[in-house]
């Protein structure tokens, strides 16, 4: 891993006024450098669910009688690796988002379903807990106004509890944070590769008890071919600082 003190992101701008540029994702501010990089096969295939996975799944909720928590549609996918022949089902049931108050964000609990082919035809369906936490930028009053309710596609998972605030900022930051981690990878072995890549953030934590960088903040990173890139966040009074990098082997 290396370190960097790079020039740090000033947290002040973060509720006078966001530009659209600072609520989108990573991976369109760095797209003019994917052109360079080479091409890889995406370790996922996707397709989506038939009628008769659907109604699978909800026969086993009707069969567990799940509580109505879930105000938005259960969606049901499947994905695989590239090159396998059996395809993975996966099921997410989603509660209504809620704002944070007075800051320009939605919060909001997804639960997710997996199904094993091979088991008993009653007990296919299993729950992977615990549900999952997620948030994203919203500028709108109400998380669930019309044209608003279902929140964006790739919305980011909240795998430890902080103050709102803090994951504001590092959200309306993810890009700058990005870009000035990409000058890290150069020189790190593992991220060396996937430096020009396009990355979108999948997930905010904090870095564990006993590593050199515990309790800073931690962004990972996930790229268009499914690797992952967690880049350490220092914070220091009002600016943040891309402080390290590192590329986990799949």
């Amino acid at each position: 891993m290396l370190k960097m003190l790079a020039a740090p992101l000033l947290l002040a701008p973060v509720l006078n006024g966001l530009p659209a540029a600072a609520a989108a994702s990573a991976s369109a501010a760095s797209s003019a450098k994917v052109a360079t990089s080479t091409a890889e096969t995406p370790p996922l295939e996707t397709r989506p669910a038939s009628a008769a996975e659907i109604k699978s799944f909800a026969a086993f909720l009707q069969q567990q009688q799940q509580p109505e928590a879930s105000t938005l549609p259960a969606s049901v996918s499947a994905t695989r690796q590239h090159g396998s022949r059996q395809w993975q089902l996966q099921a997410a049931l989603d509660t209504a988002p809620v704002h944070a108050p007075a800051l320009p964000l939605c919060i909001m609990q997804r639960r997710v379903f997996g199904r094993e082919a091979r088991a008993a035809k009653d007990q296919r369906w299993s729950e992977h807990l615990p549900a999952q936490q997620l948030v994203w930028l919203h500028h709108k009053p109400q998380c669930d106004a019309p044209g608003a309710s279902r929140p964006p596609v790739h919305p980011v998972r909240l795998l430890l509890a902080q103050p709102d605030m803090s994951t504001l900022a590092l959200l309306v930051n993810r890009s700058e944070l990005l870009e000035r981690a990409r000058l890290l990878m150069a020189g790190n072995t593992a991220c060396a590769r996937l430096r020009a890549r396009s990355f979108q953030l999948d997930a905010v934590s904090r870095e564990p008890a006993g590593s050199s960088d515990a309790g800073m903040d931690l962004l990972i990173f996930r790229s268009d071919i499914g690797a992952e890139a967690h880049v350490t966040v220092r914070k220091s009074r009002t600016e943040l600082t891309a402080w390290n990098v590192r590329c986990p082997a799949p």
